[in-house]
């Protein structure tokens, strides 16, 4: 009898890959370790699928050798995970949930959900429209606005447009806006493509640099003296449940990639590396004072969106604060470290967390399979005689 197994997906063909991979094992870890028999699925930045059991371990993909891998393949229609070796496929295990760890492109933006949904595999995470809008900056500022959560103003330039005239653009944006702008790839994560210009040359060099990484890209005021905010929220037993807005200490203009990730109280501090490093870092502790009306601000936005957006999974929203007024900056549909530290300060103990995202996941599978999909229609029987005959040469 094969397998029932629950997939960690991580890597992925992304500029933020190295991110997903600390995520992935760091979740492949808590499950494991909450008893869950997990098959790791590694996606390389060529998009090709792996697993071994040495996926417990960051340490492990500093050297990779697909030698040492299975490859992977799963086709529309089966909730079966199969072995690839050449052309034979050989079926090995059924998966009953899948845990989306794939930061940024084809993963964060809806394409993991979709391919694993007509595979029939619940995902802990929103589905692929969800996921597709709020990976995009542009467009989920226009859904905030929508629903009258306050954001800062900006705008979005195509490249194709931005190249007709440099000169012109750039002076446009400057008049409409003045100095200083921060200007963000439209569809990317991590801070990565971010930069904020004090002076027009300045202007011009990070729009260029931010086209690097995206067809599109926002422009907008770039704020002074600002503090930025992180609040992550899940369902718990259909309960929504969120967590004490953090506020965050970056020490530039923008909260950087290396504050993120690198350094001390970033949101991959007490992430494991592997099985037997599990100590929480004191940055991640979870703050037990008591919540400002700010915060509580916050919250209910965040309680609002995830709600009107028929969110799933875990979600961190990400706020900027200024003179005690707040703007929903992005939201992150599988944020790092899967924000499990929000709601459990010990990495050892996540593991529950993690099933309560795999119990809501299926949930909300089980919801959208009870739909009807079918419509009786004698469309294509009706068809006969000259109609029956359309589109053969």
């Amino acid at each position: 009898m094969m397998r029932s197994v629950v997939l960690v997906v991580f890597g992925g063909r992304s500029t933020e890959h190295d991110i997903s991979v600390i995520t992935g094992v760091l979740t492949v870890n808590g499950l494991r370790g909450a008893g869950e028999d997990i098959l790791p699925v590694y996606v390389t930045p060529k998009g090709e699928w792996y697993t071994a059991d040495f996926m417990n371990d960051v340490a492990a993909f500093q050297t990779l050798s697909a030698r040492k891998m299975q490859r992977l393949a799963f086709l529309f229609g089966e909730d079966i995970a199969y072995y690839k070796k050449g052309k034979k496929l050989t079926p090995f295990a059924y998966v009953r949930a899948a845990v989306n760890c794939m930061h940024g492109k084809n993963g964060e933006d809806g394409v993991l959900p979709a391919i694993l949904h007509e595979c029939h595999i619940p995902i802990t995470s929103p589905a692929m429209t969800e996921s597709a809008i709020l990976m995009d900056k542009w467009y989920a500022k226009l859904v905030f606005q929508s629903l009258g959560i306050p954001v800062l103003s900006g705008i979005m330039i195509r490249k194709e447009a931005f190249y007709r005239n440099v000169e012109e653009g750039v002076s446009d944006l400057i008049k409409k806006f003045g100095l200083p702008l921060c200007v963000k790839p439209t569809r990317l994560g991590s801070s990565i493509g971010i930069s904020v210009a004090e002076e027009k040359e300045a202007l011009t060099e990070a729009i260029i640099t931010a086209f690097r990484y995206d067809g599109c890209v926002i422009i907008e005021p770039a704020l002074k003296g600002f503090s930025e905010y992180s609040v992550a929220v899940y369902k718990k037993e259909k309960e929504l449940v969120i967590g004490k807005p953090q506020k965050q200490k970056p020490k530039g203009a923008v909260y950087s990639f290396a504050e993120k990730y690198l350094e001390q109280g970033g949101y991959l501090s007490g992430a494991s590396c592997s099985e037997n490093e599990n100590a929480p870092a004191e940055g991640n502790l979870i703050d037990a004072t008591p919540i400002s009306s700010l915060q509580e601000q916050m919250q209910k936005i965040c309680k609002r969106v995830y709600e009107e957006m028929g969110l799933c999974g875990v979600v961190r929203f990400d706020f900027l604060e200024l003179d005690e007024r707040i703007y929903l900056n992005e939201i992150n549909t599988v944020p790092g470290s899967m924000s499990y530290y929000f709601f459990e300060s010990d990495p050892k103990k996540a593991g529950g967390f993690f099933l309560d995202l795999i119990r809501e996941g299926v949930h909300v599978y089980r919801e959208e399979e009870s739909l009807v999909k079918s419509y009786p229609s004698s469309v294509l029987t009706s068809l006969g005689g000259e109609k029956g005959r359309m589109g053969k040469r």
